[in-house]
């Protein structure tokens, strides 16, 4: 032993194992084993901690056996078997010290800045500033690229680090190689389980402590691109940056008050007929906010998957945002925000050839709507006609179709509410004929069978739909006289109304059961009628004196003889015709046109329908407010006109759904706190308050899953040589008030006049839309049949 002193080679202490093997009371009881065991670091407070400077292989703190201690047993060997003389263990632990320092500090160099053709001044330049310059550029690089790219960059940064300090580890304990990079790896990476405290030198404790502090900045980068990531997706799910992965979908370009209204009308779509199965996504310069925000508001309760965009339209990237190349029907909206007509055109040009470019080789439907009254006045449309006539031919080549909406809203909002005015129910019958409903008019090819059949065979062969008229080579038929026997040829299309969709079977029995209802109308109509049909009177409150010109060219053309008209209006118009047609007209200039006594001087205990209207140029708020304080104010003259019949209909158009709701909550209101029967029977009932803007984006809808929809519309709405829809008495058939007959004997005798009859309304406003030819009807007081025909006045009988 004094040998191995004087060579100055002690080995560590080694004491025994203590190990507590029980408690009993406040005693403890231990024994000593004999298994040697080498002190740890914070085993005991007072005992030989390694790593940290005590006792560094120092006999003056490790101290040495002594011949007090005979009955130790001998030392074994330590883990480290080639320990390094204490001074090289301490320049060691130094030169990292200095080492990590140096590292951390932000010494500076200084460099000659110039070029060969001058001499500059030198700069000094910190060395850390031009590497951070460069960190700098290649993490903007890096943020570039994916989360999974990142990631993988992030973790490959740390293999320098992982390969340097796991060999300086190596050298240092002579642990394993493979251990070393193992251990190395879970401190950069700050994985579990991992101590720093159990190093039995002085550098193997510095290295391990500076990596593991290298480790919490190494994996707070990796945090913060995960948060990073996770911010700027959610962020892009909230703004909708993301592209829409859809295929066979529908996209919507720009954004107007329509828009809503138009996917409400695919809700319902989806609904009633599993239509846009894909969904719609929406592009428009909006923000993605305040488009969900109106979304919501309108298909709240319907089921729609709707994808909102915020871009332009006419950048063909924010098209590909939408999926514009792959969506199975596109469309154009006019834009809602333009300086002018001519930008709102430019807008739409730019936008169709952007799509040109982005849907080449797809074969897609591409509906545009029509610009409103102003736009349309300034462009003439020109643009979507020259458009449609370049580009239908090849976009018909791949099996896609081109259609313009010339159908503007002031047009149809005119024609709606004069035929509401004269036939009340009208509105919502062409409502439900045009939605998509199973019960909406459609069409189907005409089946072989009937190929060479005239179109009266062809009407009377079917039970399951009505035959409404038919379309060949475009043109759309549908007030055909029985006498024309034209045949049938393939590739016409019939134009059907029924539930259901898809091609409607050829009945075996249905032509022997019209064969006998036409006998049975022929019988009827030999007979005197005793019918005749009555002068109405109709009042308009129109706030916009130039609507007038309008008004008189539609009364006077669907008016019945002898009718007249009565325009309340807060000025006097430039042009006020006296009459057209059978139909007289006359003014009262009211400061507050809508005031009980402007109704009472217009006749308001005679008329039999109220028309507010003329407020296009009021805000959509002041407007429906004026109709709200209309309808109070029209109740009150009711009230006192003395009427002693039913209160006139009411028709107006309005701007919000709220509205409507409110009226008639109004309503209700009045007829129950009434105080008597007889003054509740004077309060309107509900009133036609429709929303333009759903009657045109069910048109839209409806044209972009039908290539023959829009003609149907046109011919119904907008041709003057069309058919339109009236009530007609039953009486105007020969019918009795009381009396039962079936539909097919009221088909029968409404052919006789060339008219098509579609269905029956009830006196209290219940319509039934194409019943089957069988099917029993009971004429009531009121009743009223609806048919498709070309006048209001009905004509002579044609055929029999």
């Amino acid at each position: 032993m004094q040998a191995a002193k004087t060579a100055g080679a002690y080995r560590p202490r080694l004491v025994s194992a203590i190990k507590p093997v029980g408690v009993q009371g406040s005693s403890r009881f231990c024994t000593c084993s004999p298994t040697p065991y080498v002190n740890r670091v914070g085993y005991h407070p007072f005992g030989t901690v390694r790593g940290f400077g005590f006792g560094i292989f120092s006999p003056s703190f490790q101290g040495a056996p002594s011949a007090a201690s005979p009955s130790l047993p001998a030392p074994v060997p330590a883990e480290n078997p080639s320990p390094a003389p204490w001074i090289k263990s301490l320049a060691i632990s130094i030169g990292i010290v200095v080492a990590i320092v140096a590292l951390l500090s932000c010494g500076s160099a200084t460099a000659a800045m110039g070029n060969a053709a001058s001499s500059v001044a030198s700069i000094s330049v910190s060395w850390h500033d031009v590497l951070l310059e460069r960190t700098v550029f290649y993490l903007t690089k890096i943020s570039t690229l994916n989360v999974v790219a990142k990631f993988f960059v992030v973790l490959l940064a740390g293999v320098p680090f992982i390969f340097t300090f796991g060999l300086a580890y190596h050298l240092i304990t002579g642990s394993p190689l493979k251990d070393s990079f193992i251990k190395f790896y879970a401190l950069i990476n700050r994985l579990p389980g991992m101590a720093v405290l159990n190093e039995k030198s002085l550098p193997a404790a510095l290295l391990v402590n500076f990596v593991f502090y290298l480790g919490l900045f190494t994996f707070a980068i990796f945090l913060g691109v995960v948060t990073d990531e996770v911010k700027t997706t959610l962020k892009s799910v909230k703004n909708g940056k993301y592209p829409v992965r859809q295929v066979g979908h529908t996209v919507i370009l720009h954004w107007n008050e329509h828009t809503p209204a138009l996917l409400r009308q695919m809700a319902l779509a989806h609904q009633a007929q599993g239509s846009f199965p894909q969904g719609v996504a929406v592009l428009a310069d909006k923000p993605k906010a305040d488009m969900d925000k109106d979304i919501i508001a309108r298909i709240k309760g319907l089921d729609l998957d709707v994808y909102t965009r915020t871009g332009s339209p006419s950048v063909p990237k924010d098209l590909e945002v939408v999926g514009a190349g792959h969506a199975a029907a596109v469309v154009v909206m006019q834009p809602e925000k333009s300086a002018s007509p001519a930008t709102a055109q430019a807008q739409v040009a730019a936008s169709a050839i952007a799509l040109s470019a982005a849907t080449r080789d797809v074969k897609q439907k591409v509906v545009f709507q029509t610009p409103g009254a102003e736009q349309e006045q300034a462009g003439d449309g020109g643009f979507l006609d020259a458009f449609a006539h370049l580009r239908s031919g090849a976009v018909a080549a791949r099996g896609g179709s081109i259609q313009v909406v010339k159908l503007s809203e002031q047009d149809f909002i005119q024609r709606f509410t004069t035929l509401s005015t004269i036939e009340p129910g009208t509105m919502r019958i062409y409502q439900d004929l045009l939605s998509p409903r199973t019960g909406s008019l459609r069409t189907m090819p005409l089946p072989p069978a009937l190929v060479g059949k005239t179109y009266k065979e062809a009407r009377r062969a079917f039970d399951k739909v009505l035959v409404c008229g038919y379309i060949h080579n475009g043109t759309v038929n549908m007030v055909i006289p029985d006498s024309i026997n034209t045949p049938l040829e393939a590739g016409d299309k019939l134009i059907v109304l029924g539930h259901g969709a898809g091609q409607a079977a050829i009945s075996s029995t249905a032509p022997a059961l019209f064969n006998t209802a036409a006998n049975a109308a022929r019988s009827r109509l030999g007979t005197s009628s005793r019918f005749k049909p009555q002068a109405q009177e109709y009042i308009v409150i129109a706030m916009d004196p130039k609507a007038v010109t309008d008004f008189t060219d539609d009364f006077g053309e669907f008016a019945p003889k002898g009718s007249s008209v009565t325009f309340l209006l807060p000025s006097a118009p430039k042009t006020s015709p006296s009459s057209k047609g059978s139909c007289r007209f006359k003014y009262v200039v009211h400061d507050n046109p809508a005031s009980a006594k402007a109704l009472r001087a217009a006749g308001i205990d005679r008329a039999r329908s109220v028309l507010i209207a003329g407020l296009g140029h009021l805000p959509a708020a002041e407007a429906d407010a004026f109709v709200t304080a209309a309808v109070l104010q029209l109740n009150d003259a009711v009230c006192q006109s003395g009427r002693q019949c039913a209160p006139p209909h009411v028709v107006a158009r309005v701007r919000k759904p709220a509205t409507v709701s409110s009226i008639n909550t109004f309503l209700d209101t009045l007829r129950a706190d009434a105080p008597s029967p007889g003054s509740s029977r004077l309060i309107t009932k509900r009133p036609d308050l429709f929303l333009s803007d759903d009657l045109l984006a069910t048109m839209l809808a409806q044209t972009t899953l039908t290539e023959d929809y829009l003609p149907i519309v046109m011919h119904l709405l907008d041709s003057s040589e069309g058919a339109e829809l009236y009530l007609r008495e039953p009486e105007r058939y020969h019918f009795n008030t009381g009396e039962t007959t079936s539909f097919a004997e009221i088909a029968e005798a409404a052919r006789a006049f060339s008219e098509t009859a579609i269905g029956t309304i009830t006196a209290t406003g219940k319509f039934v839309l194409a019943p089957e030819p069988g099917t029993p009807i009971s004429l009531q007081p009121g009743d009223r049949i609806l048919v498709f025909a070309c006048e209001h006045d009905i004509g002579k009988i044609k055929a029999l």
